[in-house]
């Protein structure tokens, strides 16, 4: 019987033996990677470029002529644009469902969709959505009341605090108005729909009703009220309206991601284009006789912005 190999030769032959062979492997992975992927990386672009944008299932409330039906299942207006330009090039596509408010905010949250238009910025709605930095659309909040009466409206809620109000279920309207009505400080009904609420006001079931400017102005017309209500001024808050998204890594991400673009949409003057273009096309507001609210009229978005603080 051959006598074992020392220790020492044992562990080399096994390193002449089968390690060779390994690091060889090894090599030949290392080298071959980075020209794989680079010969990869053309058609990886391509593939990204030719594929499908992944759906955006985003609600909204129908607020004519910022957010509308156009056609059978298809939305337009001005911030629904707003919305499918500034996701060109994000991978992303919206489809857009209008839905009574309450409602949409009930989607959002049981994940039934993924974002929501035109929503307002709180810290209690920031804890479970994510908002880019920029809006889609600022809007004048305004009153509307019955014309030839005085209000007294000076831009300032003690003015008006006696009077009664209504507002849209579930929506916000101006911070300081909100947060007046949750302390009992004025007294404030609620509505399914901005035309409903003209209703009310005409009907005196309520002094004043709570709106977006356009929107207000356009549901005023709708209802036929052009003789009787109108818009007051100045207008309660200028309210910036987000693209909010449910508060998730992919969806966080692309807030951040269409900030720019939006920041972009705002500089080139394309909202204000589109605003005139609805009102030509849609509907424009007839001007004012007399015998108008004191103070209300039908101010452009441009100039309707209350000074200071509304409550103090």
């Amino acid at each position: 019987m051959s006598p074992l190999p020392p220790p020492a030769l044992t562990r080399a032959s096994s390193r002449s033996g089968q390690q060779p062979d390994v690091r060889r492997r090894r090599c030949l992975s290392l080298c071959a990677g980075p020209l794989l992927a680079a010969a990869a990386q053309p058609r990886l672009a391509a593939a990204s470029q030719g594929a499908a944008p992944r759906r955006l299932r985003v609600v909204a409330l129908d607020m004519p002529p910022l957010i509308m039906s156009e056609a059978p299942g298809r939305a337009g207006g001005v911030i629904v644009d707003a919305l499918h330009q500034v996701l060109e090039g994000s991978g992303f596509a919206a489809q857009v469902e209008i839905l009574p408010w309450a409602r949409a905010l009930q989607r959002l949250r049981l994940g039934e969709a993924e974002g929501i238009i035109p929503a307002f910025r709180t810290p209690e709605r920031e804890r479970w959505l994510s908002y880019p930095g920029e809006p889609l659309y600022r809007s004048p909040m305004a009153f509307f009341g019955k014309r030839g009466r005085d209000f007294g409206w000076d831009g300032h809620l003690q003015s008006v605090q006696r009077l009664r109000f209504v507002k849209l279920k579930d929506g916000l309207f101006a911070d300081g108005f909100d947060e007046a009505v949750r302390q009992g400080r004025l007294r404030c009904e609620e509505a399914l729909s901005f035309g409903a609420a003209m209703r009310m006001v005409n009907q005196g079931r309520a002094d004043l009703a709570c709106a977006p400017l356009l929107p207000g102005l356009r549901a005023i017309s709708l209802e036929g009220l052009d003789e009787r209500l109108a818009a007051l001024e100045p207008a309660v808050e200028l309210k910036a309206g987000f693209l909010a998204l449910l508060r998730q890594p992919e969806l966080s991400e692309l807030a951040q991601r269409i900030t720019p673009s939006i920041a972009r949409l705002h500089r080139s003057g394309q909202i204000q284009a589109w605003v005139d273009e609805y009102r030509r096309r849609q509907w424009a507001p007839r001007p004012d006789p007399a015998g108008a609210p004191r103070s209300g009229h039908e101010p452009g978005p441009q100039n309707a912005v209350a000074r200071g603080p509304i409550w103090g």
